[in-house]
């Protein structure tokens, strides 16, 4: 099986899982009488939490670099989804990868699609709240897509035009939700999750998971001298690959964080960090200062991009790259433990999502 078919197969099978698991969870939540937003809030909360713990964390502990290439898929190629992640899987995520016995490629393509899948169910999900009610409130599953709507919102759809109208009742029938995944099954192929991936998908409900993640084994060096002098230049050559892997506007984002935080223009109160330390200040000027463009020096501030990115943020950038620039950059950061830049990034992250979800 190829790479692409490898991802897709994976991506496919986790969300029928998902939206099976989904359905399930709104009936009984229903049976109970409970209420929307709490219950909703509750399974987003728990699916992300599943997602950063069982599969980012693995992939950022044995391929951050593919991952990172393939968070940069769109910047090396242009083409449809599907063309472009088959063109980086193949060739630059494939050159990057460090090959060991406990986890070859094929099971990184694996948990990338799986973390993939699920990251995009969570903000699709939390971005139609208001959807999702009315098919909680009148039990429209057949109306249970957990997809945008394609050229409208899901307020200009005719679902939620039926549903918000005076009077509606539904007369549908619930659709079974083992059908898609049974179309899905594939005997030719084995994955490193030899169990039922519904059963794998459905651990994120009680917070569960199949195993613990495991650090490598370092084999002791008998010459201590060697061996440290061999770490510290493989670790000086981590950090430039990891600084070189930050495009030119997340790099641009960086400075914009740091520009507010200097000028304390920090709006939220709960954020803890206000000042910036001298250590931090040299590593955000190494991470942010290596964006190519000369021309902030020919041209005039209020004509040149890189100084609209600066000052504008992530508004500078359409909505449906807002959240993807945000989380690329905030994983990257994570490598750097630069705690006063992730914690205002995910600031921004949470304020971008709460107002996609209210409009």
């Amino acid at each position: 099986m190829g790479y692409l078919k490898v991802y897709n197969y994976h991506y496919n099978i986790t969300f029928y899982a998902v939206k099976s698991i989904f359905i399930d969870e709104f009936k009984k939540a229903k049976a109970k009488n409970r209420p929307f937003l709490p219950m909703a809030n509750n399974i987003l909360r728990q699916l992300n939490h599943f997602r950063d713990q069982k599969f980012e964390a693995r992939i950022k502990e044995y391929a951050v670099k593919s991952y990172l290439v393939f968070l940069d898929r769109y910047s090396l190629y242009e083409g449809e989804k599907s063309e472009v992640i088959s063109w980086v899987l193949e060739d630059e995520a494939l050159k990057a990868f460090s090959k060991t016995v406990k986890y070859p490629y094929s099971s990184f393509i694996e948990d990338l699609a799986i973390r993939e899948c699920l990251n995009e169910v969570g903000r699709h999900f939390s971005n139609y709240y208001n959807y999702y009610q009315l098919i909680y409130k009148h039990g429209c599953y057949h109306y249970f897509y957990l997809k945008d709507f394609v050229d409208c919102s899901f307020e200009s759809s005719q679902e939620y035009k039926s549903m918000s109208s005076v009077g509606f009742k539904n007369h549908q029938e619930s659709l079974k939700n083992d059908n898609d995944l049974q179309v899905l099954k594939n005997k030719d192929y084995k994955s490193q999750y030899n169990i039922d991936i519904n059963h794998l998908i459905g651990e994120f409900v009680n917070g569960q998971y199949l195993e613990p993640i495991k650090k490598p084994i370092v084999e002791p060096n008998s010459n201590k001298e060697i061996k440290d002098d061999k770490l510290k230049s493989e670790k000086q050559t981590n950090v430039e690959s990891l600084i070189n892997q930050f495009s030119d506007n997340e790099r641009l984002l960086i400075i914009h964080v740091l520009y507010k935080l200097i000028n304390n223009d920090v709006k939220d109160e709960e954020v803890q960090y206000t000042n910036i330390t001298g250590a931090n200040m040299m590593k955000i000027i190494r991470l942010a200062g290596t964006f190519n463009d000369n021309s902030i020096f020919s041209q005039d501030s209020k004509s040149n991009t890189s100084y609209s990115k600066v000052a504008k943020g992530i508004s500078y950038y359409g909505v449906s790259k807002r959240l993807e620039l945000l989380e690329s950059t905030i994983l990257k950061l994570q490598a750097f433990k630069i705690d006063i830049l992730i914690a205002e990034l995910e600031r921004m992250k949470t304020k971008h999502l709460q107002k996609r979800r209210i409009s």
